[in-house]
């Protein structure tokens, strides 16, 4: 770790991602701790919720609560204090493998920042649906009939443990509560488990099921979307929810591994 008061002037010229081999070969990211000189210099950098999915980052105070505030961020910034001893030399110096690496530097960026302008339009995107979707699973629980295969995904959540379900049992269902209007007062048993018919009780256990799924997700959830989230996703779907873009990136993405498999 480089000592802040021993950062050389210029320091941005000896960063290892831009230096490169006598070649004109930029030097690979895990070959940089073993290049002679190499130095490691923490810089502290602000960043949103959004942008906090680096591996090379630490927070500091002023973690973010995930509702957009900034948070402090510290940085690794690899330099070779010694460029020439290590054979190294700039990738920007005019030559042209060094200008066919920097074209190459330059389409890299850009995909870089259009991955995080994705990141960011999406993650704001699933934040808006959210409401939606909650909105249209209180009004479909109150529906009298049993929609088509809700035992076979209740089936499913049991069977296998789900995790979801699993958490929401052990914290008696919190989100299914105030969907129920149940009184509070009551012991959680009372509250949720009092359907009249047989057809109530399925559709107030699919609820459970949908509602544990619901508080289980985030905006993690498109971006590394299970098997189960794509299955709850299709069942709401065939059953009258109109999934916006993102959403629909669940079953889109697991259908392709899937594929792929």
């Amino acid at each position: 770790m480089l000592d802040p008061e021993d950062v050389p002037d210029r320091e941005w010229t000896l960063h290892l991602d831009a230096l490169a081999t006598a070649d004109g070969e930029p030097v690979p990211e895990h070959d940089w701790p073993s290049v002679p000189g190499a130095a490691v210099l923490l810089r502290a950098q602000w960043a949103y919720p959004d942008e906090l999915d680096d591996p090379d980052w630490t927070s500091t105070d002023g973690v973010s609560d995930g509702d957009g505030e900034r948070a402090m961020r510290m940085v690794q910034v690899w330099l070779c204090t010694d460029p020439q001893a290590a054979g190294l030399r700039s990738r920007y110096d005019g030559t042209g493998t060094t200008a066919n690496t920097s074209a190459d530097d330059e389409h890299r960026v850009s995909d870089r920042g259009q991955s995080r302008r994705e990141v960011i339009a999406n993650n704001a995107a699933w934040r808006s649906t959210q409401t939606v979707r909650r909105a249209w699973r209180a009004r479909f629980i109150t529906r009298a009939s049993v929609p088509a295969g809700a035992e076979a995904l209740i089936c499913e959540a049991v069977l296998t443990g789900q995790h979801t379900l699993s958490r929401a049992m052990g914290e008696s269902h919190p989100l299914l509560r105030p969907l129920l209007g149940s009184d509070e007062q009551a012991p959680a048993t009372t509250r949720l488990a009092a359907p009249t018919t047989a057809k109530a009780a399925t559709v107030r256990t699919l609820a459970a099921v949908l509602a544990s799924w619901e508080a289980s997700t985030g905006v993690h959830t498109w971006r590394h979307p299970t098997a189960w989230d794509a299955q709850v996703m299709g069942a709401i779907t065939a059953w009258g929810y109109q999934p916006s873009d993102v959403e629909q990136v669940l079953t889109e993405t697991v259908d392709h591994d899937t594929d792929a498999a």
